[in-house]
């Protein structure tokens, strides 16, 4: 059985290698599609609907929302309450993030502790 299989795959190779428009064409084709995916397809994220529960209203929670957004990967759509209305927002498909700024932001941030859920 494998020396018939082997007798085949030797039949195509030297079948392709006396075509030799065949061969280029085997060769090219993937190379070009290779070569128009790259430039086609953009895997950068950016401008991802985000909806934003800041609990902790001071300035330094301020300045982390107006850094995510000059940041130019967020753009703030609606803004909530408690992580639950963040939940139900994603849930329901009104944005893709959800940013949870606690209430004792501003003192974690002094301490180097800070985190915000994302």
């Amino acid at each position: 059985m494998l020396q018939r299989i082997w007798a085949i795959i030797q039949k195509e190779i030297i079948q392709t290698l006396r075509d030799r428009s065949t061969l280029a064409m085997m060769l090219t084709m993937p190379m070009m599609q290779l070569f128009l995916f790259g430039f086609a397809i953009d895997m950068n994220v950016d401008h991802i609907s985000t909806i934003v529960a800041a609990q902790s209203l001071d300035a330094v929670s301020q300045d982390y929302v107006d850094a995510m957004l000059t940041s130019g990967y967020f753009d703030v759509v609606e803004y909530a309450f408690s992580q639950d209305e963040v939940v139900q927002a994603i849930d329901e498909g009104r944005v893709q993030v959800g940013i949870v700024i606690p209430p004792d932001f501003a003192t974690r941030v002094e301490r180097g502790e800070a985190q915000a859920a994302a």
